[in-house]
């Protein structure tokens, strides 16, 4: 959106792609994050700027060989993000349990807690952040739900939750780092009291030993002791990997086009910032 917005302020013709319905990317399942629902305001604000400028804003394309090969732009700039890693070699994945981050908050698949997520970045912080906060609604409404029940005649509402009893979220972590250790120490020190405070169990240097269909086994890699942390959801967010499937086909089509934002560079899903920048400078790069 930012280097849709650069080009169409120099003067060019600007269409901008987006395979989905809607403009925001990451933005989209970052402004669900408690305390995080300014996101959805600037993607408000890119989406009336675009419209402002002109941009031709073609949602649900997926940019192929048809439509690179059918089109006369001068340049193409490719910022096609990231995905969801999936890492090898964890045994059980192929579970009916197994989610990644992306499933839950941008495709709003529902999940049962217990859930451990398996992560210990920013993302999965933020996950169990957003997950705690469904286990506080929940709460809320089956205690309304409950008092409705005890004014009805007996057996007329049963009322099953999607919560055990226990911890209902658990961040395991294989590393021996720090929780977020990629943020600013205030936004980390400040994220990590929310998660203490939400009751969300904490593990680091944890070997994943198996997930199951209600659980996952996990071993503590100094003292060596096993334990089984039950879970009728498992969650995945141990990273991304860059999109570069696209760039590879303009490479091979020898169009000319610029590689921006985290498909480009790691450092860019540091902020939005960083990406923005890296858009920037490719829009003044162009002749």
């Amino acid at each position: 959106m930012a280097a849709a917005l650069y080009a169409a302020k120099r003067g060019a013709r600007v269409d901008l792609f987006e395979r989905s319905r809607t403009l925001g990317g990451q933005l989209n399942m970052a402004r669900h994050i408690p305390k995080k629902g300014e996101f959805g305001e600037t993607t408000r604000y890119f989406t009336n700027a675009l419209i402002a400028h002109g941009v031709n804003i073609r949602l649900g394309h997926n940019v192929d060989r048809a439509t690179l090969e059918s089109g006369e732009w001068d340049h193409v700039i490719v910022a096609t993000g990231t995905a969801a890693n999936v890492p090898e070699g964890l045994p059980g994945l192929a579970s009916a349990n197994v989610l990644t981050y992306e499933q839950i908050l941008r495709d709003e698949v529902p999940v049962e807690f217990p859930v451990v997520i398996i992560g210990g970045g920013g993302v999965a912080c933020d996950l169990a952040k957003y997950l705690a906060q469904q286990v506080k609604r929940g709460n809320a409404a089956d205690s309304f739900l409950r008092q409705a029940a005890d004014k009805l005649p007996e057996g007329c509402l049963t009322i099953h939750s999607r919560t055990e009893p226990g911890t209902p979220v658990t961040l395991v972590q294989r590393s021996s780092k720090k929780f977020a250790y990629k943020l600013g120490r205030t936004t980390r020190w400040i994220l990590i009291n929310d998660l203490k405070e939400s009751g969300i169990r904490l593990m680091s240097r944890q070997e994943i030993l198996a997930i199951t269909a209600d659980g996952v086994e996990v071993m503590d890699r100094l003292t060596r002791s096993v334990e089984r942390l039950p879970a009728r959801t498992v969650a995945l967010a141990v990273g991304q990997r860059p999109l570069l499937e696209l760039a590879n086909l303009c490479g091979s089509l020898g169009k000319r086009f610029s590689l921006i934002g985290a498909a480009s560079d790691e450092a860019a899903l540091a902020s939005i910032t960083s990406a923005t920048a890296s858009a920037y400078r490719a829009v003044k790069a162009l002749p």
